[in-house]
């Protein structure tokens, strides 16, 4: 269901769950999560065409064996530099703390996208989701020599698990290069068209994107609305 996600244009993917989310009563916890999906939109689909372009990707344009996992351990990469770059309190992105949350509200949000998508989701798939990620990522966040061999064994030399690991920080070059601080120029995969902008110049234009979004928990955008919005999570 996320990869469907991914590959469709909001007004077919997050305009479903806002029509769902608009037609019942509004629940403080259950906007603040529609306000986060519509954050992941907007940096997905402003930031993908880079990561695409730096981490690769097969002839038919999928994440097949290893450009999967480039793709992930890059993601991984931005995350850490971030942090960095901007002096953040590392404890505060640990899993324990990003991904703590009342069971009450993630069974909420469930149910939003039981009716948001009936032919495809049942009422438990997504708390069941998101109790997986917890473990995983509360396991693989840091994991030390063992658990790395373990993980290795188990998912083999590019799979997505090992992937997922966050170094504690990463060298000061490689956060240079991560963010592309110098510039150096790189291409939308779907055009070709050439360009020289840094991570943190796409994260500003994902804020101005979120401008235009914010309005749609408030208000339930209109069919036109939803459709301004063609560019998949990926940025196609």
């Amino acid at each position: 269901f996320g990869s469907f996600l991914h590959n469709h244009a909001l007004s077919l993917t997050l305009g479903k769950l806002l029509n769902a989310f608009h037609a019942q009563p509004r629940e403080e916890a259950v906007a603040a999560y529609v306000l986060g999906a519509l954050t992941h939109y907007a940096l997905d689909s402003t930031v993908h065409p880079y990561v695409f372009y730096r981490s690769g990707f097969d002839e038919k344009g999928q994440l097949t064996g290893r450009y999967g996992y480039d793709h992930a351990r890059l993601e991984v990469a931005i995350d850490v530099a971030l942090i960095q770059e901007k002096a953040l309190d590392k404890k505060q992105y640990q899993p324990s703390v990003t991904l703590s949350f009342k069971q009450e509200e993630v069974e909420k949000v469930s149910r939003l996208y039981a009716k948001a998508y009936p032919e495809q989701l049942t009422e438990h798939v997504f708390f069941n989701a998101c109790e997986d990620m917890k473990a995983s990522y509360q396991f693989l966040y840091h994991a030390g020599p063992l658990r790395k061999t373990l993980i290795r064994v188990l998912s083999g030399k590019y799979g997505l698990a090992r992937a997922l690991i966050h170094p504690r920080s990463i060298s000061s070059p490689w956060q240079t290069t991560v963010l592309n601080a110098t510039q150096v120029p790189w291409q939308f995969p779907e055009t070709g068209k050439e360009v020289s902008l840094t991570l943190m110049e796409l994260v500003t234009q994902a804020e101005e994107k979120m401008a235009h979004l914010i309005p749609m928990v408030t208000n339930a955008p209109t069919h036109e609305e939803l459709n301004a919005w063609t560019v998949d999570y990926d940025g196609k």
